[in-house]
């Protein structure tokens, strides 16, 4: 019964079952892959960071709601259907799986969704630390 609600919850949130995440974690050396911390909690799947917009379209040929993922990135298309919901799901399904880059801790997970996945802004953050580390660091 467990089982059954890890890989609902996983094909949910991530679009993977749920021995596929174990495996990734255990291909990590259950670590997370960014500051090296033990993965001894709640697996993360470090993904990166999308929503899914939808918006009704005017077109007589093609059903009433139209979604897409924002911003896109490679493999993701667009999705037409009769409802809101089941536009959203379509394109949910399709990037899910394609936007896993692997397993990180809470926090990293958190950080780069925060950074908006940005590599540029997080070089910057982590020179604007080591500036400031440079001012207060003590000469024994």
């Amino acid at each position: 019964m467990l089982d059954v609600k890890k890989d609902k919850y996983y094909q949910k949130h991530y679009g993977v079952s749920h021995d596929t995440a174990e495996s990734m974690r255990k291909e990590a050396g259950n670590v997370c892959e960014i500051c090296g911390r033990s993965m001894t909690r709640a697996l993360n799947i470090e993904h990166f960071h999308f929503k899914v917009v939808a918006e009704r379209t005017n077109d007589i040929f093609r059903p009433k709601w139209r979604a897409e993922v924002k911003p896109p990135f490679k493999g993701t298309t667009v999705h037409f259907a009769d409802t809101k919901e089941a536009a959203i799901l379509a394109a949910k399904k399709e990037a899910l799986p394609l936007s896993i880059r692997g397993v990180a801790c809470f926090s990293c997970n958190k950080g780069l969704a925060y950074f908006n996945d940005n590599p540029v802004t997080l070089r910057c953050a982590a020179s604007y630390l080591e500036r400031f580390a440079e001012k207060i660091r003590l000469d024994n």
